[in-house]
């Protein structure tokens, strides 16, 4: 998946996720795989259900108990997932940490910000109050809050500084892996921007890896070097952000940026006809296929396996056709 030498950081292997209702089972994630090193920088993107922030959550081990896991998750070389929460426990938040979407959410009203981001300082890292208030403000410096701001409760905080307070909270045991929800939704455009912008600084700085999860390609592409596509539950496509904006190989990749308004230019926005397949129904063939405008025979009977063209993976009969050696 990249060109880098080092060893992996974190490896997702066939990650699936299963979710038991009783009555029947939603499939909301099918053989997610891909590989982080220090530093790197993944997007995630798809529209809403297609099981962005379900991978994440997964990794996380934050999934409600009518979950079911399949695949591995590695980090270090070591599956977290496989012994439930005894296993995952160690790593979350020291090794693997989490921005959540809405950062207001993030934070309990009636405490402050400062004794927020230090409760996990203390309780993983067993620091006295003393070094975690010291932590604290080293934090809020990073992101380019006053340490001062450490004593104000999370409804002073505008909505940029709740987010940023936020990601101060998720480096506070120093991790490793970086894993952003949608962190700039409801955020004006500029304050997005800023936003962005530390995510890259965090990980260039602090050699953290980072896998960004948005329904927005061009923030992805300001952030992230690599992005998985995501369809049903699937990678359909995982290629170099560039490669990826410029010539998509997957008719949903291309769909994706059709439907992105172009102020520069005169093209027309092209919306998606329909919408993805209910998470309860049993896919058959392409997912992508009722909705697809260059639609095969075969694309209706048989899922297209991964195929790896040199730069990334797609899964698409297009491909296959086209003579890509899987």
């Amino acid at each position: 998946m990249t060109t880098s030498v080092t060893a992996p950081l974190l490896e997702v292997r066939d990650l699936g996720v299963d979710f038991d209702i009783g009555s029947g089972q939603l499939h909301a994630v099918r053989g997610v795989s891909f590989v982080l090193r220090a530093r790197d920088r993944l997007g995630i993107v798809g529209e809403s259900g297609c099981g962005k922030s379900t991978v994440v959550l997964a990794m996380m081990g934050l999934l409600p108990p009518n979950a079911e896991v399949s695949g591995q998750v590695l980090f270090n070389g070591v599956d977290i997932l496989a012994g439930g929460d005894s296993s995952m426990r160690p790593h979350r938040w020291c090794d693997i940490s989490m921005v959540f979407q809405g950062a207001m959410n993030a934070f309990n009203p009636v405490r402050t910000v400062g004794d927020q981001i230090a409760e996990p300082i203390r309780m993983h890292r067993k620091a006295s109050r003393r070094d975690a208030d010291k932590r604290v403000g080293e934090l809020l410096d990073m992101v380019g809050i006053p340490a001062s701001r450490a004593v104000r409760y999370p409804h002073e905080f505008s909505g940029g500084m709740r987010q940023r307070a936020a990601l101060a909270m998720a480096l506070a045991c120093g991790p490793k892996v970086l894993l952003a929800d949608e962190p700039t939704t409801a955020l004006d455009v500029i304050v997005q921007a800023e936003i962005l912008q530390l995510l890259r600084r965090v990980s260039d700085d602090l050699g953290v890896a980072l896998v960004f999860i948005s329904h927005d390609l061009p923030a992805v592409a300001q952030v992230t070097e690599r992005v998985a596509v995501m369809y049903a539950g699937r990678v359909v496509e995982e290629a170099p952000v560039s490669r990826l904006l410029t010539a998509p190989l997957h008719p949903y990749s291309a769909a994706l940026l059709a439907a992105i308004p172009r102020p520069e230019t005169a093209a027309a926005v092209c919306s998606i006809p329909g919408e993805p397949p209910g998470l309860d129904t049993t896919v058959i063939g392409c997912a992508f296929a009722p909705r697809c405008v260059s639609v095969l025979d075969n694309c209706r009977i048989t899922e297209p396996p991964n195929i790896f063209d040199g730069e990334g993976v797609i899964a698409c009969h297009l491909a296959t056709s086209a003579g890509l050696p899987r």
